[in-house]
Parts: C-alpha cells; sequence; structure tokens
C-alpha cells in the first residue's frame, strides 16, 4: 500500500508471513479433519462433497461434528460462530427447537407409508400440484413397487442413523449376531464384513439388530492358567505380578499395554486342575500379539520355578472280578475312547460358556487356540489304572 498523508504504510511480507503462520497453526490444530480430507481424496473430488466448499476458504477444510443455533463444532473440539447460513434454507440455525419437536413428533407417528396420507395433499396443494390424477393413477404395480422401497427406505435410514451414532468406522472388527469380521465398504444400503477366515459378507443395514465394535478404544484379555492341586497358589500369583513388571521394562511391548498384567487368584475349582486366571488391557488388535508373548514367558518363568501345568484326568475303575490280569489292548482302546467321549464332553461345555461369555466367534476361536501353548498333553487327558492303590497309565487320548 503506497504511503502518504494520513495513510499509514504496511508491510505485505509481513502481513502474508503473519496469513501463513496463522494458517499453518489452524491446520496443526485440526489434525482429524486432515486426515479425513485425505481419506475422502479417495472417494470425493478435492475431498468435499460439492467443489464450492473447497474454495469457500483460503484455510484447511474442517469438518463438522455437530451444531446447535447459529454455533458449530468440528471433530477436533473447536467451536465456531457460522455466518454463512444467511444463503442457506436453515436460517433459524442448527437444531432449532421448534424444527426438531415437529421434525419428531412426525417421525413417531411414521415417516412413510404405501397409502396416501392428509399430509401429502396439503403439500401438493402448497406446492400448487394437483393431486387428483396421481391418486386415481395408482395400481398394483405401484403398491408393488412402493412396498420394495419401503425396504429400501428402511436400509438407507437405518444406516444414515447407524453412522450418526458413530456405530462403526471403516476398517474396524465389528460383531452384529450372526456374522463378524472386518469393514471393508459402506454403501448407500449395506456395507460388507470380511471375516478373519477371508469370506466376504453383505448385510443390508435394514437387517442389522446390534453392533458390538471390537476395534474401539480398549480391550482386555482374560487368560486361564490350569495349574495342579498341589501348587502354591500364593507362589503363582507372586510370579506373575513379576511377570507384569518386567513386560512394562520391555520398550517394545510397554507402549501396547494400556494396564500391566494382573492375576485374580484362582477362579474355578475343576475335578483335575485349579483355574487361575490373569488379565491386561491393550489397545484393540493388539491382544493376539501380547497373548502369546503371555504364555510363552509364563511357561517359561513356570518351568524355572516348578509349577507344573494339569492335565485332564479321568480315572477308571475296575471291577473286582478283573483286579488279578492285566487289560487287553482292546479294554485299553474301549477306557480311552469312554474317558475322551468325556473330557471332550466337559471341553465343549466350557468352550461354549467361553463364546457366551465373550459374545464374538472372533474372541471364542483365538480364546480356543491360546491353550496350544502349553503343549500337546494338555489336550491329551491322562487316563490312569488305580488298581492296588497304584496310578498307572492306561494311555491318552487327543481331543
Amino acid at each position: 500500500m503506497a504511503s502518504g498523508e494520513g495513510v499509514c504504510s504496511m508491510n505485505r511480507s509481513t502481513i502474508a508471513e503473519l496469513i501463513a503462520r496463522e494458517n499453518a497453526r489452524f491446520s496443526q490444530s485440526r489434525p482429524r479433519s486432515a486426515k479425513l480430507v485425505e481419506e475422502a481424496t479417495e472417494v470425493m473430488p478435492s475431498g468435499v462433497p460439492m467443489a464450492w466448499m473447497r474454495r469457500l476458504t483460503h484455510h484447511a477444510t474442517i469438518y463438522v461434528d455437530k451444531g446447535s443455533g447459529a454455533h458449530f463444532t468440528d471433530i477436533d473440539g473447536h467451536s465456531y460462530v457460522d455466518f454463512n447460513q444467511g444463503d442457506m434454507s436453515s436460517t433459524a440455525g442448527y437444531g432449532t427447537p421448534a424444527v426438531v419437536e415437529a421434525v419428531t413428533r412426525r417421525m413417531s407417528q411414521g415417516g412413510q407409508f404405501v397409502l396416501p396420507s392428509e399430509d401429502a395433499i396439503w403439500v401438493s396443494r402448497e406446492l400448487g400440484v394437483n393431486v387428483l390424477p396421481l391418486l386415481a393413477g395408482a395400481s398394483v404395480v405401484g403398491l408393488a413397487v412402493g412396498f420394495g422401497a419401503q425396504t429400501l427406505v428402511k436400509d438407507i435410514v437405518s444406516g444414515v442413523f447407524f453412522l450418526i451414532d458413530g456405530a462403526f468406522r471403516k476398517g474396524e472388527y465389528i460383531d452384529i449376531g450372526s456374522i463378524n469380521g472386518t469393514l471393508e465398504k459402506i454403501s448407500v444400503r449395506s456395507m460388507q464384513l470380511r471375516h478373519h477366515r477371508g469370506p466376504l459378507n453383505t448385510v443390508p443395514f435394514g437387517d442389522i439388530g446390534h453392533v458390538t465394535n471390537l476395534s474401539r478404544d480398549w480391550a482386555i484379555m482374560m487368560l486361564p492358567l490350569r495349574l495342579t492341586y498341589d501348587t502354591d497358589a500364593e507362589k503363582a500369583r507372586k510370579l506373575n505380578k513379576k511377570l507384569g513388571q518386567k513386560l512394562l521394562e520391555d520398550p517394545e511391548l510397554v507402549p501396547q499395554f494400556l494396564q500391566r498384567l494382573k492375576s485374580q487368584g484362582v477362579v474355578q475349582m475343576e475335578d483335575s486342575a485349579q483355574i487361575m486366571s490373569i488379565k491386561f488391557m491393550t489397545r484393540p488388535d493388539d491382544q493376539w500379539m501380547l497373548r502369546r508373548v503371555v504364555f510363552a514367558k509364563i511357561r517359561e518363568l513356570f518351568a524355572e520355578n516348578g509349577i507344573k501345568f494339569a492335565n485332564r484326568e479321568v480315572t477308571v475303575r475296575i471291577g473286582e472280578e478283573n483286579l488279578d490280569r492285566p487289560l487287553t489292548s482292546e479294554e485299553r482302546n474301549a477306557i480311552a475312547g469312554s474317558a475322551a467321549r468325556h473330557v471332550a464332553d466337559e471341553a465343549d461345555a466350557q468352550n461354549n460358556q467361553t463364546s457366551r461369555s465373550r459374545g464374538s466367534g472372533r474372541l471364542f476361536e483365538h480364546h480356543r487356540d491360546a491353550t496350544g501353548v502349553f503343549g500337546s498333553d494338555h489336550h491329551r487327558p491322562r487316563i490312569t489304572d488305580n488298581r492296588d492303590g497304584g496310578a498307572a497309565e492306561i494311555g491318552r487320548c487327543r481331543l
């Protein structure tokens, strides 16, 4: 700007530097909006639904979270006064109580019907449309289309409300009851879930009753340890506590723990074992890798301190008439088969209970795999002959 009498001089380069610095600060303080813009460019030009939104301001694009009155808040938590509403239809502001009340009242009484309603006549009169020819032209085909549209609208509306509630996002692992998997794609009326074994399932939003999201905030992994009855439970508890502290000293593992490994003591007593439970909290999906590490460390630590894991055992009692002779191979096989069925039924009952408590086939499957770290003997119960007060091993059966 030229300088002269009564006119202040300006340093344009200084102003440009200040504007650039403020724009940089503005962008740095809104990382979530920046991330969404980057994701949106894959499906929308310039990362916005309409091109004029990109040219609306000179600063980085921001994504809105919610609004009330003349104010709105972006997804990074910054609040604004909206001066652009003058050229919009909602000139009374966001979430106007009268509008919210009217829409809520209408939706609570039904938003769409196959048959005509009185409201349709009022709207048509206001818009200057003669509805008589439209009503007279209704046919069986029109009704069929209407019934089909009901399902379509149900899917679309359900999807909108799921997204508004933030029930799931792309890349998250969710469980909707009969199906679970990683969310790969969201369309207008359905979504696609990739099961961890590979199948891709397409699910209409209208068919979803509830959603369990396994990828949010944190996850707790609970692990059962089957210990023999002669194990000192207090000693095992202290060893688990020591292990929890040791794991936090590992620079590669400590960022993945939200809460250290803790021992819950003995939580259940079985015929052949006392069950001790341990747990830890991690970020979602980190629990599977940490579980492998924890199992390996526990096995090593317990072996060093003489703590043994318990096998499932079945004691076979022989009738008095057979006490003085050894068992034949056929008798041994029959006993082993009968014992295996008994142990398998017991294991299935426990696994079914675990499945119900976890509420997810994915968690259930990983939970079953977890016991394999203790070696094949954990799945091969011993069958013993207790004649003459002994405990000679008859054989082992694999589940």
